[in-house]
Parts: C-alpha cells; sequence; structure tokens
C-alpha cells in the first residue's frame, strides 16, 4: 500500500507515511482525546461534515475526520488527487473495532453537507471561499508554524525543532518554516540538527533537484543562504517561504514578538515546552463542531 502510494505521490514518501499513521494513533490513545470528548456536548441530530484536505501529507484529512466521527457527526470527505488510498484503508481497518462511528463517505461534491472544513492549499481557487459562504465552515489559509529562538536552546530542543522543520519534507501547515532568533545568533547549532533529522531526504532525488533550483534562485539574484544540507536559510521577513526554505528574521526585544506572531495568524511553536502541535490544530475543529448550530 505504501509503494502504491509513493507511485501516485513521491512526495509520500514512506517516512511520511509512518509518520501520519503514528500521529493518529497516538491521537487514539492520547488523555487530550479523553479531555476532549468529555467537554462535547451529546450530539442528538447528527450534521454532515465536508471536509477539504490540503493534500499536502499522507492522510491530510485524518486529524479533522476523526474530530468529526469522533463528535457524533457524519463526515463527507473529498479526498485529495493524489492522497486516495491510505484513508479508506485505515477506515477499513478501524471501523470494525468502533462500529458506533458515524458513517464515512467520499464525495467529489460536497453539496450535501451542513458545514464544511477547509484546509486551503496555496492553489486554492476563490470559488472555494464562494461555495463557503453559503454554510458554517472552517477555513485554514496557508499557513506555517513559528518558532522563536533565544539561543539558549540544549541540544535535544534544537533535534525536536529540526524535526518539525523536516517532517513531511516541511510541507505540512504544522511544520516549522520561519524562526525568529536574536541578533547575533549562532546558526551553527541548528544547521547541524537539521541535518542530522533530514537523513531521508538526502536520498530523495526529487527533493534533491527541488534543493538545487531553490539555490540557483538565490544565486542568480545575489542573495545570501545557509545551507544545511537538505534545507536552506534565507533571511525574509514577510510571506510564506518556499517549500525547502526556512525563513528566519533578527529581533531585539522578543517580550511582544509572540502576541504580534501570532495576532498575524501564525501558530508558534514553544521550543521549551514542546506543545502538541496536532493537539493545537485539533482544538480548531472540535471548537468549531461544539458551536455549530443544530438543525
Amino acid at each position: 500500500m505504501k509503494e502504491r502510494q509513493y507511485q501516485l505521490n513521491n512526495w509520500f514518501a514512506e517516512e511520511c507515511v509512518d509518520k501520519s499513521i503514528s500521529t493518529i494513533t497516538e491521537i487514539l490513545a492520547s488523555y487530550y482525546l479523553k479531555d476532549c470528548l468529555s467537554d462535547l456536548p451529546r450530539v442528538a441530530h447528527p450534521l454532515t461534515i465536508g471536509i477539504v484536505p490540503d493534500g499536502l501529507t499522507p492522510m491530510s484529512a485524518g486529524l479533522d475526520l476523526l474530530a468529526v466521527m469522533l463528535a457524533g457527526h457524519r463526515a463527507m470527505v473529498r479526498q485529495a488527487p493524489h492522497d486516495t488510498l491510505l484513508l479508506p484503508a485505515l477506515l477499513q481497518a478501524l471501523l470494525p473495532q468502533c462500529p458506533w462511528l458515524p458513517e464515512v463517505c467520499f464525495e467529489e461534491r460536497l453539496s450535501a453537507c451542513n458545514a464544511i472544513i477547509v484546509n486551503e492549499a496555496e492553489t486554492s481557487s476563490d470559488a472555494m471561499r464562494t461555495y463557503m459562504a453559503r454554510r458554517p465552515h472552517l477555513l485554514r489559509p496557508p499557513q506555517c508554524t513559528v518558532a522563536i529562538l533565544t539561543g539558549q536552546e540544549s541540544k535535544g530542543e534544537l533535534s525536536l525543532l529540526a524535526c518539525e522543520m523536516t517532517s513531511y519534507f516541511g510541507r505540512a501547515r504544522q511544520s516549522v518554516r520561519m524562526i525568529y532568533v536574536p541578533e547575533n545568533y549562532d546558526f551553527l547549532p541548528l544547521l547541524e540538527a537539521i541535518g542530522s533529522q533530514s537523513v531521508f531526504l538526502q536520498q530523495h532525488h526529487q527533493w534533491l533537484n527541488h534543493i538545487e533550483y531553490q539555490k540557483s534562485i538565490r544565486l542568480m539574484n545575489n542573495q545570501f543562504y545557509m545551507d544545511a544540507g537538505t534545507f536552506l536559510l534565507v533571511e525574509h521577513a514577510q510571506s510564506l517561504p518556499p517549500v525547502g526554505v526556512i525563513y528566519y528574521t533578527f529581533y531585539k526585544n522578543n517580550d511582544s514578538l509572540k502576541p504580534a506572531v501570532e495576532q498575524e495568524g501564525f501558530s508558534v511553536y514553544n521550543c521549551e515546552y514542546q506543545e502538541n502541535i496536532c493537539e493545537r490544530y485539533m482544538d480548531k475543529t472540535f471548537d468549531f463542531l461544539k458551536n455549530l448550530p443544530q438543525i
């Protein structure tokens, strides 16, 4: 199954598929999920919730689908074109063990849904926004996660941060793709951490070609960059970085930096407390489901 999925989409390497499966498994076994379910109101009349994933990671609809089902609603999923095998296979294994879970269907058109959850890709069209205007919706625009570094991070903390940067080739909306660092920050430990966490990328020829392309763009524009082997670090303060590039920005005082970054709509990765980014993602889904009007 993994090999077939990889043939459909070369970005879905075996390591990415394994991480998606382990993420869903860990969520299912976590105390976090038990706490969320205890706060959810009982659903007297289940709704049909449409889910539109961005298709950037294997089973990219998985976390939203899990939240919808556990909240007691029916799920209607419009799968991404190159991510059509794994989620049905997972449900085929899960549903016989949990016959109380609501039904799930996979459809190209979501006109019959009562509400919709949309994770926009960077190529999403305005037509989707018009479609959402007719029903309650949760829209997640293209985004990434930001880390604010102090320069005091331990080797272990940098290793975990580098994992969040390199997992899924840095393509997931939970991936850390922008960092804020103090002036005179020593980048060498971070570069080494990124290199050690991205060994599998060094064997991925499509990825290596992509990185060479990104390097050529910087060279043609005479733009300074730091090379971590499989990722580039470039100084930039605006917009989302291209895949394979991590933007960094220097700061003088970080007292008001985190609120300012969050106000712009970015999630902030905390190196010290190592918050679970997936749990924070699901929080928004559960909040949306709890506040839906009943039919």
